[in-house]
């Protein structure tokens, strides 16, 4: 955003959605203020990532959204890791990728799209989601084919799928399966059999 004019700000700390307001807006230096608009909201904190994308939502207007989502829970099963004041720190290595954290796709689609944001695009672990208002705006940049909301299915089937610690054919069965009442046993067995 250099060059536009637009101050850059990255909030780094402990955050939770109970205490998204203080991390936010509690320093001195902070930039932010509540209702503020801000062009872009990045939440990737390995855990309960989309509970603290909502809160935050709460008190920021955001025109795009990315958040992290696993990859390990695919459409249209809907998953949320939630906010436990376990000692998440203890459990966390960086550079590792834990199965279940964050949210599913269909999760975020669901819980964005009750905000007002429409899915753009899957890119790896990341959901990128555009305000509703602003649809307009990307398909003149993006071209007039660009249809919202984008269809979750088919950008979950186009992108990587990124998972550790649970096997690519337990992904494979639950998104291809034409027996959703199976497929609901499968997710069932394989995440309590992994947990």
């Amino acid at each position: 955003f250099e060059g536009h004019g637009a101050p850059v700000q990255i909030v780094e700390g402990y955050v939770t959605p109970s205490n998204v307001q203080e991390v936010l807006f509690g320093s001195a230096s902070s930039l932010l203020s509540p209702h503020q608009e801000v062009e872009v909201l990045k939440v990737d904190i390995d855990s309960w990532d989309c509970e603290v994308a909502q809160e935050i939502l709460f008190h920021l207007r955001a025109r795009v959204v990315l958040v992290e989502i696993t990859s390990a829970v695919p459409p249209p099963w809907q998953f949320v890791r939630l906010f436990s004041r376990f000692d998440w720190a203890s459990q966390y290595q960086q550079g590792t990728f834990l199965s279940f954290t964050g949210c599913s796709l269909s999760y975020a689609v669901n819980v964005l799209g009750r905000r007002g944001y429409s899915l753009l695009v899957l890119d790896s672990s990341d959901a990128i989601f555009v305000r509703n208002d602003l649809e307009e705006v990307f398909r003149q940049a993006l071209g007039p084919q660009l249809r919202f909301p984008q269809d979750e299915f088919e950008c979950f089937r186009r992108s990587h799928v990124w998972i550790s610690g649970m096997p690519l054919s337990y992904v494979r069965s639950w998104f291809f399966a034409e027996d959703t009442a199976a497929a609901t046993g499968w997710v069932f067995g394989n995440i309590t059999a992994i947990s």
